[in-house]
């Protein structure tokens, strides 16, 4: 709850700021999301306990663990990123920061992949 009203007041100055100070505006806007990023570091570390313990006890091996977390950690960045971009009113920018996160997410999954594609394939060849 203290994020939210934190998140409304930052939105209404941010609102107030942008007839007058616009520049203004997009620092407070940046800065802003920054904190509240931080402050939800601390929500995010149970979460990351938990889905080990998860991956765990599928007996999944470490390199997967590891592509899913920096999958998920890659998809929020990047979500910030964009989300900043377009706050300041960069649109092109936004889109490509996604782009770039989508594909940074590809090429990190491709282990993946290619273990998905040697199971089907062993599958079809039985």
């Amino acid at each position: 709850m203290s994020i939210v009203g934190a998140a409304i007041v930052a939105a209404i100055l941010a609102v107030i700021l942008r007839h007058t100070r616009p520049e203004y505006a997009v620092v407070l806007g940046l800065t802003s999301s920054v904190i509240f990023l931080l402050w939800a570091v601390g929500s995010i570390v149970p979460i990351i306990d938990l889905l080990k313990e998860l991956v765990d006890k599928t007996n999944l091996t470490s390199e997967y663990q590891e592509i899913l977390l920096k999958t998920l950690g890659i998809s929020f960045i990047t979500q910030m990123g964009s989300d900043c971009c377009k706050d300041a009113g960069e649109n092109a920018i936004a889109q490509k920061v996604e782009l770039c996160g989508k594909i940074t997410i590809v090429a990190l999954s491709l282990p993946l992949f290619q273990d998905i594609l040697a199971v089907v394939s062993s599958m079809f060849s039985i």
